[in-house]
């Protein structure tokens, strides 16, 4: 019960933090919108709903690639995104729970970010209701990142790279609000629909499933356990 309530009141401390960062008044400037990216989704499944004010665009994923793979996120320096969400493990980790700076052992598993365009809220209790305020949740966690937003909002204005790819992308100076959106569009791009369950269902290898794996698919959707209801 205690566990639930510190989280939803780091759900509510972010929210606020997004809010007043997303309500900054930016400068005016010649920024225009660039084209819109577009993501290979397979006949038959859906498209993940995305915000309007954050569509995917080449430099938004470029440039949450780059801060998606980049340890200034942490306060020491010695720890990106990329270094529990591993592309070999599925977007996750192989540890049972995170390890965060120096070592700091935290108490839940690193969850996948494959497809998780598609998610409704964030964190197991559900603090988050999107994918731009989850982005704060980790860099802000003692036993992860164990940054400040603010000291992290300074240190990323001192980086003139960042401050180029922010105004090609955003039209505005490298900030949170930049920040957020940024790492929720590479984040969305992580996109899998080729795991052997996806190539049999969409009948391009029936031998993709091993038998078990067709019994226990057939035990899911049954009305004996009502799984897939």
């Amino acid at each position: 019960m205690q566990l639930t309530q510190t989280y939803r009141s780091l759900g509510i401390m972010l929210s606020l933090l997004i809010l007043l960062v997303s309500c900054q008044p930016q400068e005016e400037n010649d920024f225009m919108q660039p084209e819109e990216v577009s993501l290979a989704i397979p006949v038959g499944y859906p498209q993940p709903i995305i915000p309007e004010e954050n569509q995917l665009t080449a430099s938004r994923v470029d440039l949450g690639r780059a801060l998606f793979y980049d340890n200034m996120l942490s306060l020491d320096s010695t720890m990106s995104c990329g270094s529990c969400h591993l592309l070999d493990a599925g977007m996750a980790d192989h540890n049972a729970v995170s390890i965060g700076i120096e070592g700091r052992v935290g108490f839940r598993n690193v969850p996948t970010l494959t497809n998780i365009a598609y998610h409704p809220y964030f964190f197991t209790e559900g603090g988050s209701p999107s994918l731009e305020r989850q982005v704060l949740g980790p860099i802000c966690n003692n036993d992860e990142f164990g940054f400040n937003a603010a000291e992290l909002a300074i240190r990323l204005k001192d980086n003139t790279v960042y401050q180029e790819l922010a105004e090609e992308a955003y039209g505005r100076s490298m900030d949170l609000f930049v920040l957020t959106r940024a790492l929720a569009s590479v984040e969305r791009t992580m996109i899998s629909f080729n795991s052997p369950y996806d190539l049999y269902e969409r009948k391009e290898d029936l031998n993709a499933l091993s038998a078990e794996a067709q019994r226990g698919r057939d035990l899911f959707f049954s009305e004996k356990t009502n799984c897939g209801g």
